[in-house]
């Protein structure tokens, strides 16, 4: 009766830790994948008549592997760039047309390992930047 009992526990133990060791993993898979980027440095200006206005209408994460750029005020042309912080190598650029703007999705499938930025400038706007790893 001891050895079932002492089966059954250990058991159990392997099941609670096979259990636990994949919902850590799982956690750590979904923060890597829905990893948000964080604008940082930069201004981001609106002028109107009365005032200017500090805003950032973007916002942006990695998710599958691609970067999702969301832009909540999408009035003008942007500049995308990513850059190897490492290298200090722009490896991504483009430019998005203000109809375009509202939901950008870029591939990142193809950089290897490290730290990048990602800059998006306007030139009446200004620009604005964040950080992010692969």
């Amino acid at each position: 009766m001891n050895l079932r009992f002492i089966s059954n526990l250990l058991r159990n133990v392997w099941m609670y830790i096979l259990i636990n060791a994949t919902s850590i993993t799982y956690c750590y898979s979904s923060i890597i994948e829905d990893q948000k980027i964080a604008f940082t440095d930069g201004q981001w200006e609106k002028t109107t008549l009365e005032k200017t206005l500090l805003e950032c209408p973007f916002t942006a994460r990695i998710n599958g592997g691609n970067i999702i750029i969301e832009n909540s005020s999408p009035e003008y042309d942007l500049s995308i760039f990513i850059t190897n912080i490492q290298t200090n190598e722009v490896v991504y650029e483009t430019n998005i047309h203000r109809i375009n703007s509202s939901y950008i999705v870029i591939s990142v499938n193809n950089l290897e390992e490290g730290m990048y930025s990602l800059k998006i400038t306007n030139n009446s706007m200004g620009w604005i930047m964040g950080y992010f790893n692969i």
